[in-house]
């Protein structure tokens, strides 16, 4: 098994698809207006406050450049855009739950 092909946080491991990025990163524009707006930028703050700047999943301290603020429920999927369903993540870690489909807190760290 290659080593660029495998994912490993906190204990786990998962064998990525080559598709994976397209997947977790799709382009959609509607989506992707938001991400620019004063709106989410406030969010994003107030979670990585929160937090401390610490990622959720592997407990590492990060600058926001390196954090994710990620919505536990997706936008697409109703998920509300509030600090409740906000968390921060490191980009290792939310590239994994969001392969493994990870949607509450309790599972997610």
């Amino acid at each position: 098994m290659s080593k660029d092909n495998l994912f490993v946080g906190r204990g786990q491991s998962k064998r990525m698809r080559p598709d994976w990025n397209a997947q977790v990163y799709a382009a959609r524009p509607s989506v992707n207006e938001f991400y620019k707006s004063q709106e989410w930028r406030k969010l994003r703050r107030a979670c990585f406050h929160r937090d401390g700047y610490i990622c959720q999943r592997c407990d590492k301290r990060f600058k926001s450049d390196d954090l994710t603020a990620h919505h536990m429920i997706p936008r697409g999927d109703g998920g509300a855009d509030k600090p409740e369903n906000l968390i921060s993540l490191c980009s290792p870690s939310h590239d994994f739950i969001e392969l493994a489909g990870l949607r509450d807190k309790a599972s997610i760290i």
